[in-house]
Order: structure tokens, then sequence, then C-alpha cells
């Protein structure tokens, strides 16, 4: 599954969308909306699904994953992790500037106000119930600059199985841009 914003869901861009979010009008304070039924509004007549955030998601399974990644491979060659992790780091950045804004809706307060635990934490778990994996991170070392992110069942890796070498460059990616956003520094993965 990929989340994606949408033009007329975009909070940057000044759209909204038209999609009434049931549970949400409902109950507009609710932080616990951690089911899938829950955080996603299914407008079926459009063909457009919302999550809680107002942003357009679309769902991809595994065939789509393997024809992409299989694409870039034979377009590109060894290239495709850069092209991976390009679209990863792109994604993150935008996503990072839409995380702020709707974790202040939300919350009440900027995210330089939170810790950077519930910040990441607050951050993943749209991703986990979208189907991204779970994640352990680990901020022992935060204070010599350092953060280890460790993902179990990534939908990249899971769909590929065991191929003998790294997968998961958009992830990778992902979390580059995102960090990169949040502290407004340039932020690489490795």
């Amino acid at each position: 599954m990929i989340l994606t914003a949408s033009e007329n869901s975009n909070p940057l861009l000044g759209y909204s969308h038209t999609v009434d979010h049931l549970l949400k009008k409902k109950y507009p304070k609710r932080h616990h909306h951690y089911r899938f039924s829950d955080f996603f509004s299914f407008d079926t007549a459009n063909g457009s699904v919302m999550d809680w955030n107002d942003s357009r998601n679309i769902f991809a399974g595994e065939d789509f994953i393997v024809a992409l990644i299989e694409g870039l491979e034979e377009e590109v060659g060894s290239a495709s992790s850069v092209v991976m992790y390009s679209m990863g780091r792109q994604w993150g950045q935008r996503d990072s500037d839409l995380f702020k804004i709707w974790f202040e809706k939300e919350f009440g307060f900027d995210v330089k106000n939170a810790s950077l635990a519930f910040i990441l934490e607050t951050w993943w778990w749209p991703f986990t119930s979208q189907g991204w994996g779970n994640w352990e991170v680990d901020l022992n070392d935060q204070k010599n600059g350092f953060m280890f992110i460790n993902v179990f069942d990534s939908a990249v890796a899971r769909t590929l199985g065991d191929v003998g070498k790294p997968v998961c460059h958009i992830y990778a990616g992902l979390f580059a841009g995102f960090f990169s956003g949040l502290i407004q520094k340039l932020v690489e993965l490795y």
C-alpha cells in the first residue's frame, strides 16, 4: 500500500477533499484510530480512499512491488537501488511537511515541542496500519548523532523474499527524506 498526497486533500496546496470520514466526523478528537477500517474512508462512487489525516491513498499489492523493482532493474540495472532510494527520499520529504501539519492539527502543538520517540511512533503507525511493517527505533546513541531503525515485515522484503541482498531502498529513502524534513538538515541513511 502506498500513501500519496492528493491535490484535492493536500493542505500545502490549499485544497480540501469532499469525502467525509464518518468515524472522524463522529469522533474528531479520537487518537486511537489504528484499525484499517477506522483509519481509511472509502468513497466507492469516486474510487478514492482517504485516510484519517485527509490524504488520498492507493493500494498496491505484491505484484506492483515486484513489477516496479524488476522493471527498474531491467531499465537501469544496478542503479535501480538509487532510483528507489530517490523515490523514497522525495516521498519522505513531502510526507514530513504533511506530517507536521496533521500532527499539529491532531495534537494541538508543534512537533518541536514533542519528544522524538512520540514523533516517530506517531509518524510510523499509519504506515504500519497500511501494511508497510513494524519497526523498532533505538535512540540510545542519539546524543552521538545516531539512531538505529529495524524494520520488521517490510512490504518489499516480504514480497521479494530472501534474495541475498538489501532490497528496502525505498524505506531508506523514506526515512532519510522524512528525517531531513523534520530537522531541516540533510540526512543520509546507509
